[in-house]
């Protein structure tokens, strides 16, 4: 570890970086991954450092258990066990699991996001990644999905693959990354922002199960929360912002489970032509 000079954005709209250096710091934050994900573990001394196989059913399996552990955790007030994350959790989880992408195998950072790495101090472009506690040998289209996950992934949007209500979080973005407001606020279309990353990785993880792999991220981040309402209630975390968590859970599980329902009925009508 050593100290780095540098930025560190953490609105997820960008509104704290020049509107003039937006683009440029996207695309460097978005070909970084590419570049990192591009490494042969192996040929850095990563080869022992996790699974190159099965990810997705496997992380399936780990958040199941977990999800159902917590389930069990009784509120130290009430006695009352917490409950499932979702009553149609089973539904999200094996949706994902009758979907995972082909297999593939890299260095995957886990929390790849805008507020996880450091721009040079006046140029848009990347000098550090932080926060590695998550980083394993998996598949990148975790990574990829994450990333640019304030253009789909929406705290103040509805519908499939948004998400109502509430204040954006770090992978949350506004009406900035709208179509229509993405240059007049210099951001460039997510479908540029993966073309480089294609370019750069000879793959194209849009035509790898994308939607599957946004909802695993849903599910994902909605166990996560889960786990924090089950440790608040155990009086074993800190409850002044307990209702955030539960609302995060709420949102992420009901987003997954419309973008799975909505997936489910566009192969039925595939399967009908």
């Amino acid at each position: 570890m050593e100290f780095v000079k540098g930025r560190i954005i953490t609105d997820p709209d960008l509104k704290t970086l020049p509107a003039t250096q937006r683009r440029a710091a996207w695309f460097s934050v978005v070909s970084t991954l590419a570049w990192l994900h591009s490494i042969d573990p192996d040929s850095i001394g990563l080869e022992g450092f996790g699974k190159k196989t099965g990810f997705y059913t496997r992380h399936c399996n780990t958040f199941s258990r977990i999800e159902a552990q917590q389930s069990h955790v009784k509120d130290i007030k009430t006695g009352k066990p917490l409950g499932r994350a979702h009553e149609n959790f089973d539904e999200i989880v094996d949706f994902v699991r009758r979907h995972v992408p082909t297999d593939r195998a890299s260095i995957v950072h886990g929390d790849y996001k805008f507020d996880n790495v450091i721009l040079h101090p006046t140029e848009p472009r990347v000098i550090a990644l932080l926060d590695w506690e998550l980083s394993t040998i998996g598949h990148p289209l975790m990574d990829a999905v994450y990333v640019v996950g304030p253009y789909w992934n929406r705290a103040n949007k509805s519908g499939v693959g948004g998400a109502g209500g509430g204040h954006a979080r770090d992978d949350q973005g506004g009406e900035v990354y709208d179509p229509e407001n993405q240059r007049a606020n210099g951001l460039p279309s997510m479908d540029e922002l993966m073309d480089e990353y294609s370019r750069i990785m000879k793959w194209d993880p849009r035509q790898d199960e994308w939607e599957n792999a946004k909802v695993f991220h849903l599910m994902r981040g909605g166990v996560i929360s889960h786990g924090i309402q089950a440790r608040t209630i155990s009086g074993q975390a800190s409850s002044e912002f307990s209702h955030v968590y539960f609302d995060v859970t709420k949102r992420s599980m009901e987003n997954a489970l419309t973008m799975v329902r909505h997936l489910r009925e566009k192969e039925q009508s595939k399967s009908m032509i």
